[in-house]
C-alpha cells in the first residue's frame, strides 16, 4: 500500500503550521563599525490540515499558478486567538530592543531557528 504524503494530501488539502516567533536585533560583530541582523526564536508551532485550491493569476507581466490556502471557520478562530495572544502588545522600540516583537507566519514547515549569519 501506498504511503501518502502528510503534506500535501491530493490537492485537497495540505499540513501547514502557524509558526509564532519572537524577534529582535542582534549585535553581529564589529566589522565596518560594527553590523546588526534579525534574529529571532521560535515560540509556538501549531499544526493545521487546511484546504488548498489553485489560483492562476496576471500581474505585472507574469503568469503563475499559486496554491491559496482554505481555513475553516474553527481555524480562523485559532488564528485570531494566537495573533491576539502575541501581537496584542507588539512595538518596536529602538535598536536594543531585545524581545516582545512577534510575527505570526502561515508556512509550509514546523517553525525553526536560523543559524547566527557569517560576515563575509
Amino acid at each position: 500500500m501506498k504511503k501518502k504524503n502528510p503534506k500535501f494530501l491530493g490537492g485537497r488539502g495540505a499540513l501547514i503550521y502557524v509558526n509564532v516567533y519572537e524577534k529582535w536585533l542582534s549585535y553581529g560583530g564589529p566589522e565596518e563599525g560594527g553590523w546588526w541582523y534579525s534574529d529571532h526564536k521560535i515560540v509556538e508551532s501549531t499544526p493545521m490540515l487546511v484546504g488548498i485550491r489553485w489560483v492562476h493569476k496576471h500581474e505585472m507581466g507574469w503568469d503563475e499558478t499559486i496554491r491559496e490556502y482554505k481555513l475553516s471557520p474553527t481555524q480562523d478562530r485559532i488564528l485570531e486567538k494566537i495573533k491576539e495572544k502575541y501581537l496584542e502588545n507588539d512595538t518596536y522600540t529602538n535598536s536594543n530592543y531585545r524581545g516582545g516583537d512577534y510575527l505570526v507566519c502561515l508556512e509550509n514547515i514546523k517553525g525553526h531557528e536560523v543559524p547566527r549569519p557569517h560576515y563575509e
